[in-house]
């Protein structure tokens, strides 16, 4: 399968509502700051966003970290769309969702089919692929972990969006090969490492 980006239309999400201030803009570029003073590893550092509840800010806080974290000079940013039960990344990027993820850990296709380049200089995305009726377990799987150590040479930051945590157990176990973490919580921010 050749990867033709899998263009879908414009973006129905905007990265950040343009009418956002000048101080929400920098907030996400001092959560990138302490992201990168928290996470003192050499290589790549993956990391997960998560929320207690749906409609807590995680997507948006995912695309807007990893976008922040690819405006830096030669700092490649990989964004992993591994809520597989509601996904919303393909959306800000006005990409289809028909290949990702999904697809790659069940054996579909390749590494190179589901990594699609945005607009955004260094940045790219892996969206969720077909929806599927075993989230848990792909997301589990020993194919989910080889995917991540595949990845990892090639980027800096690999950012997972993950389904909400007090729902269903989903990003548990993306939360033990993770380096670190950051959940969503209305009025409250919880940054884990």
């Amino acid at each position: 399968m050749k990867n033709q980006h899998f263009k879908k239309g414009p973006p129905k999400r905007p990265f950040m509502d343009p009418s956002l201030t000048f101080q929400v803009t920098e907030a996400y570029k001092v959560a990138r700051t302490s992201l990168a003073f928290s996470l003192l590893k050499k290589g790549c550092k993956k990391v997960i966003v998560t929320s207690s509840l749906d409609a807590e800010g995680k997507s948006t806080t995912s695309v807007n970290l990893a976008k922040s974290l690819a405006q830096q000079v030669d700092i490649k940013v990989l964004l992993i769309d591994s809520d597989l039960r509601r996904p919303k990344i393909h959306e800000y990027f006005g990409l289809d969702n028909t290949v990702g993820l999904t697809n790659y850990l069940g054996n579909m296709c390749g590494v190179k089919d589901v990594t699609r380049p945005t607009e955004e200089p260094n940045l790219s995305v892996i969206c969720s692929g077909v929806a599927v009726p075993n989230p848990s377990e792909l997301l589990a799987s020993s194919a989910m972990k080889n995917l991540l150590a595949c990845l990892e040479p090639y980027y800096d930051y690999i950012i997972m969006d993950t389904s909400p945590v007090n729902i269903v157990v989903d990003a548990l176990p993306l939360a033990k090969i993770s380096d670190g973490g950051d959940h969503r919580c209305p009025g409250r921010n919880f940054h884990l490492s």
